[in-house]
């Protein structure tokens, strides 16, 4: 695993008269593995369709050494359930016969059957698959920022 010595890194800053230019070579190399790290998280988040809304609304964005992956809530505003799960809870229907076509009857005490006026979702665990790829691959995220980082300084130069 190749990486930066102390001594070779201080010897680059030293060669390096503008530190705008070392500034420069970490974001954009903290960019470029934090894109790489989006892409990962989309590819292995365990959707049936993997090139669907969700994994299109995830973004990596990084500005100047600050770096995050997200997913637009304007794209995707079902991301918090999905993302972080939900408890079971009632589902109301805004239409009488919303729940009509669907065959979910009840019997009356009658013997009549009948519409729910509510059913209980049973709950989702929930995906999150941004940090389960940030667990998994940290190593090679770092190892990543560190080639590029040397390999950025060395254009420089």
């Amino acid at each position: 695993m190749p990486s930066i010595e102390v001594s070779e890194l201080e010897r680059l800053v030293d060669r390096l008269q503008d530190k705008s230019l070392l500034i420069r070579a970490s974001s954009n190399s903290l960019a470029n593995a934090t894109e790489s790290l989006a892409s990962y998280a989309t590819k292995n988040a365990g959707f049936k369709n993997p090139t669907g809304a969700t994994v299109n609304a995830t973004q990596a964005v990084s500005k100047g050494l600050k770096s995050s992956i997200f997913v637009d809530k304007k794209d995707i505003p079902y991301i918090e359930p999905l993302y972080e799960g939900s408890r079971p809870h009632p589902i109301a229907p805004k239409n009488k016969k919303a729940l009509y076509g669907n065959g979910i009857f009840y019997a009356h005490v009658t013997g009549k059957f009948g519409l729910p006026k509510q059913v209980m979702h049973p709950g989702y665990k929930g995906n999150p698959f941004i940090f389960r790829a940030w667990k998994k691959r940290k190593n090679v995220f770092s190892k990543q920022f560190a080639d590029d980082l040397t390999e950025q300084i060395e254009d420089f130069i």
